[in-house]
């Protein structure tokens, strides 16, 4: 809601961080349309949606933002993994793939940043061999399932991150390896425990 808010009221200076940079990559990703646009011509863009159109326009926009940062984090750390995500939006079952470049082990994995636990209920019937990572408003509803794990934030902390929070955030995040707790059957969901804090963070 911050990032969107600067992009509405043309506040291009604010959003030339790190986060602030992916934010505006995920817009271009989502919106084909708007690929090469710059920032004022997708903060005009961004203006023609009334409010209820843009709360549906801000979800997909974060949930495109968590899979960039996943997979920004996950090949900057230096190990066997890269994560690879898939250009067709429309891709079947999960948004992202982790390849180990010295075995040769694949595996693929959604991302679900949301309060409601009916969109993990319909992606786990519809998919039930992609393990799914989620944020806490949703774990509780899975607790038995091993296909299904929970960063230690909620979807609310991840609409309002901000300067003012940036740091109490950083605090929840796990340093477990993306892919390796994934790939070990350990915890896929440490990944959203690892996006766009990190990555701005360790970048200053």
């Amino acid at each position: 809601q911050v990032m969107m808010a600067r992009i509405l009221a043309s506040e291009e200076q604010l959003m030339e961080g790190p986060l602030g940079q992916e934010f505006m990559e995920a817009i271009r990703d989502r919106f084909p349309a708007l690929s090469n646009a710059n920032f004022q011509e997708i903060s005009d863009h961004m203006s023609t949606y009334d409010p209820e159109q843009l709360f549906g326009v801000m979800n997909v926009v974060k949930g495109k933002l968590f899979e960039r940062l996943v997979a920004h984090y996950e090949n900057q750390d230096h190990d066997h993994w890269q994560a690879i995500l898939h250009d067709d939006e429309s891709y079947p079952g999960s948004d992202i793939t982790f390849v180990n470049d010295e075995t040769g082990q694949s595996l693929e994995v959604s991302l679900k940043a949301t309060d409601n636990p009916a969109y993990i209920e319909s992606s786990l019937l519809r998919y039930p061999d992609v393990p799914i990572l989620t944020t806490e408003e949703v774990s509780y509803y899975f607790a038995d399932d091993s296909r299904v794990s929970s960063a230690k934030m909620t979807n609310e902390e991840l609409n309002q991150v901000n300067q003012e929070n940036f740091e109490v955030m950083l605090e929840k995040l796990s340093s477990v390896d993306v892919a390796e707790g994934a790939a070990t059957g350990v915890a896929a969901g440490t990944a959203i425990g690892l996006w766009p804090f990190v990555v701005a963070y360790l970048k200053k």
